[in-house]
C-alpha cells in the first residue's frame, strides 16, 4: 500500500531541489499564501460596491492583520478578539482555505455612534464566495441570525424568502412582542440587490447575497446597508447568516 501523500506547503531544502532539477526531475515548491483575500463593504459607501481587503494567516493566539484596518486573534478555544483600533467584531462560518479564519466578519469601532459605542464600519466576505444577484436565487431561504453594530439582533429581526423570491421581513421591538412584518416583491428585492438599492421614505436599502459551502452544505450570508441621504451618520450595516 502506498503511504498517504503529505500535506501541501512542505518546504524542501534548496540542495534537494537543485539535485532533482539536475537529474531532469521536478518538484512542487508552491509557497503557502500569507494572506486570505476578502471583499470589503463599508457602512457609508454611496453604493454597495466592495473594495478589496485581506486577513493575514497567523498562528493561534497571534494577532492577524486585517486590511483595511484592525487585527483578529483566534484563541485555542476558537474565540475571537479584536485589536489595532477595533473595539468589537463578529465572525460567521469558517473559511474553507483557512479554517481558523472567518468566511464573513463584521468590524466595529468606537467614537462613531452605534450601539454601546460600537459602530459597524466594515463587513468582510471571503473572495471565494459565490455572488447571488437575483431574488429568484434566494427562493426558500431563511435568515434567522443578524448582527447590527456587532450586537446580536437575532431576537429582533428575521428574513424569509418564498418560492418566488418575495421577501417577508419580521421586526420585533420587544422580546415576545407581536412584531411587524413588511412584505417586498421579488422585483423590489432585485432592486435591493442592484447598485442603487430600494429607496422608501428617504431610506435606501441595499443587499448583497453570497452562497458558500460550509462542511459540504450550502449556506448563505447577506450584507445589508441602510442609508439616509439626509443624514449620512444614520447609515449602517447588518450581517445576516442562516
Amino acid at each position: 500500500m502506498m503511504p498517504p501523500r503529505r500535506a501541501a506547503w512542505t518546504m524542501l531544502p534548496t540542495s534537494l531541489v537543485a539535485l532533482l532539477s539536475a537529474c531532469g526531475g521536478s518538484v512542487d515548491v508552491t509557497t503557502p499564501p500569507s494572506t486570505i483575500p476578502y471583499l470589503v463593504y463599508t457602512h457609508d459607501a454611496s453604493k454597495l460596491l466592495p473594495d478589496t481587503g485581506s486577513i493575514s494567516i497567523a498562528p493561534t493566539g497571534t494577532p492577524a492583520t486585517i486590511s483595511p484596518r484592525g487585527s483578529l486573534t483566534i484563541a485555542a478555544d476558537g474565540r475571537a478578539s479584536w485589536g489595532a483600533g477595533l473595539n468589537g467584531g463578529v465572525t460567521a462560518y469558517h473559511h474553507p482555505q483557512a479554517k481558523h479564519l472567518p468566511y464573513a466578519a463584521m468590524l466595529c469601532m468606537s467614537g462613531l455612534g452605534g450601539k454601546d459605542n460600537r459602530k459597524a464600519i466594515h463587513i468582510l466576505v471571503a473572495a471565494v464566495a459565490e455572488v447571488v444577484s437575483t431574488a429568484a436565487a434566494l427562493a426558500e431561504q431563511r435568515f434567522d441570525s443578524s448582527f447590527d453594530d456587532c450586537a446580536d439582533d437575532t431576537a429582533s429581526e428575521s428574513l424569509r424568502f418564498d418560492s418566488a423570491g418575495n421577501l417577508l421581513r419580521r421586526t420585533t421591538r420587544q422580546p415576545g412582542g407581536p412584531g411587524v412584518t413588511t412584505a417586498y416583491t421579488a422585483t423590489e428585492v432585485d432592486r435591493m440587490l442592484g447598485r442603487d438599492g430600494l429607496t422608501e421614505i428617504g431610506i435606501t436599502t441595499r443587499l448583497q447575497a453570497f452562497r458558500l459551502s460550509v462542511d459540504g452544505a450550502p449556506r448563505y450570508v447577506l450584507v445589508e446597508q441602510r442609508s439616509s441621504a439626509a443624514q449620512a451618520a444614520a447609515s449602517y450595516l447588518i450581517l445576516w447568516k442562516q
